[in-house]
C-alpha cells in the first residue's frame, strides 16, 4: 500500500465554527496565485522568526561546527521532518551573494545531485521551477516543484529574505519513476557586514517516498553545510572570471 503523504502542515489549527468557514471562504475565493503569495509570505515570516531568535530558548539545539559554519537542529510540534539551521561568514558583499541566490544555475553548482532545473514561470516576484534530482545512492530519483521569492527584510531593509518552498503547479505532474519531494521551508538569509556579509541558512524537507524518517533526521544537519559550498562556488567563479593578463607577459604574446 502508498505510504500516506508526509508533507501536511502537522496538526490543524484549531478554530471556532465561524473563524473556519471564513477561513475556507477566503481561500476558496482567492486565486492559485494569490494563495501562493499568502503562503510565500507566511513562510518568509516563519523564516525570520526562526532565523533572528535566539535559538536555545526557541527549541533549536545546537549541533556542531564544521568550516566555520554553526549548525542547530529543530524538532516542530506536530511535524516529524526536522529543521537545520546553519549560519556562517561569507567573504563576498551581500550583492554578490544575492545575485547568485537569484538564480537558478547555482543550485546545480552547490548540489551535484541536481540533475535538472526547469524554468517554469516567473510572475509577480514569484518564480517557479521544477527540479529533477538523482546521483543518491540506494534512493529513487526525486523531483520537486518549487517558488522561490526575493524580498528585502521588512525590518531590516538591507538585509534579504530568499525563500523556497513547494508547490503543487498544475503544469508540474510529477516525473516517471521518481518521488515528489516536498520542501516545508528553505531560505537564506544574507545581512551585509563591513564588505563582507552573514548568511544564515534553514531547511526543513521530506525526500518522501520510503526513507525513514529517522534516515532523514540524522543527515538534516549535513543541509547546512551549503553556506560553506556557497563560499567555494564564489572562489570559483572569481578565479574563472579572473583578467588573462595576469599571466607572464611573454606567455600572452606566445599565444596571441
Amino acid at each position: 500500500a502508498a505510504l500516506p503523504p508526509r508533507h501536511g502542515v502537522g496538526q490543524p489549527v484549531r478554530m471556532c465554527k465561524a473563524c473556519s468557514d471564513y477561513s475556507t471562504k477566503l481561500k476558496e475565493s482567492l486565486s492559485w496565485e494569490d494563495d501562493l503569495r499568502l503562503r510565500m509570505e507566511a513562510v518568509q515570516a516563519n523564516v525570520i522568526f526562526e532565523t533572528t531568535v535566539d535559538a536555545e530558548k526557541d527549541g533549536w539545539t545546537y549541533w556542531t561546527e564544521q568550516n566555520d559554519v554553526d549548525v542547530w537542529t529543530k524538532d516542530f510540534s506536530g511535524n516529524p521532518v526536522r529543521g537545520v539551521r546553519g549560519r556562517g561568514m561569507v567573504d563576498a558583499p551581500a550583492a554578490e551573494v544575492i545575485h547568485l541566490l537569484k538564480g537558478t544555475t547555482y543550485q546545480k553548482a552547490l548540489d551535484s545531485n541536481i540533475e535538472e532545473i526547469v524554468a517554469v514561470s516567473s510572475e509577480n516576484g514569484i518564480e517557479i521551477s521544477h527540479l529533477v534530482v538523482g546521483g543518491v545512492p540506494i534512493m529513487s530519483k526525486r523531483d520537486m516543484c518549487t517558488a522561490k521569492m526575493v524580498q528585502a527584510h521588512p525590518h531590516e531593509p538591507d538585509t534579504t529574505v530568499v525563500t523556497t518552498l513547494s508547490v503543487d503547479h498544475p503544469d508540474v505532474v510529477p516525473e516517471n519513476g521518481h518521488v515528489r519531494s516536498w520542501i516545508h521551508m528553505s531560505a537564506y538569509v544574507v545581512r551585509p557586514v563591513d564588505g563582507r556579509c552573514e548568511v544564515t541558512y534553514v531547511l526543513q524537507m521530506d525526500p518522501c517516498g520510503w526513507v525513514p524518517m529517522f534516515v532523514v533526521n540524522a543527515i538534516a544537519s549535513k543541509r547546512a553545510m551549503v553556506i560553506h559550498e556557497l563560499r567555494n562556488l564564489i572562489q570559483a567563479e572569481r578565479g574563472a572570471s579572473a583578467p588573462s593578463s595576469d599571466k607572464p607577459e611573454e606567455v600572452v604574446r606566445a599565444t596571441g
